[in-house]
């Protein structure tokens, strides 16, 4: 790692971590530290958002900058103690990569969001509603399976097709709010609301 570069160099007992301006974090940068609970992220700092902050299961809220537009496969995977991320400027969520995280209860996606990818918000149980952008018009497979508390979830766009097992297992939800729809959603399997 050089001087502005943060590479797979952080792990073992690390709590917090302040990182200073103009730095680039780089994919793996804080996989699997079990002990970090909070890193703070200047304004102008790049984030690779790829498996970067995987298994942090310690880790509480993260902030990241506008700079990043892509949170990328797998970058807050098994954060099982994240209760919310500040996600101002992405336009594309890889897969799984906010899968696992049990205590996330809100995630705010931005107007600028475009893509998001298979299993994205999968196994968040206590995420309790979503609204998804207009932009976004293709709804993944498996993107909120087994969120057994989520209440309700509202398309702002025209959704045009929904991937297998999209809400499977999400028995809590009572609203899918379609009203923006110009047409009916095409359903790439019918189980796209399996066990509901």
């Amino acid at each position: 790692s050089d001087k502005n570069n943060i590479n797979s160099v952080y792990s073992g007992a690390i709590e917090h971590i302040e990182i200073g301006e103009r730095i680039e974090i780089k994919a793996d940068a804080f996989r699997q530290c079990s002990c970090l609970e909070s890193v703070t992220i200047p304004a102008e700092t790049i984030v690779a958002l790829s498996d970067t902050f995987y298994s942090c299961r310690r880790m509480g809220y993260v902030a990241i900058p506008k700079t990043t537009s892509v949170v990328g496969q797998y970058a807050f995977a098994d954060c099982s103690s994240l209760r919310s991320a500040s996600l101002p400027k992405i336009t594309t969520f890889g897969q799984y990569c906010l899968t696992n995280c049990f205590s996330i209860r809100r995630v705010n996606l931005s107007s600028e969001a475009k893509e998001i990818d298979y299993g994205a918000f999968s196994n968040c149980y206590n995420l309790s509603s979503l609204k998804i952008p207009s932009g976004v018009t293709i709804i993944p497979g498996a993107m909120l399976v087994n969120n057994r508390v989520l209440c309700s979830v509202k398309f702002e766009g025209n959704i045009r097709a929904l991937g297998t097992r999209a809400f499977a297992g999400c028995s809590g939800a009572a609203f899918y709010d379609f009203a923006s729809c110009l047409t009916v959603p095409a359903l790439s399997n019918a189980n796209a609301f399996e066990g509901i």
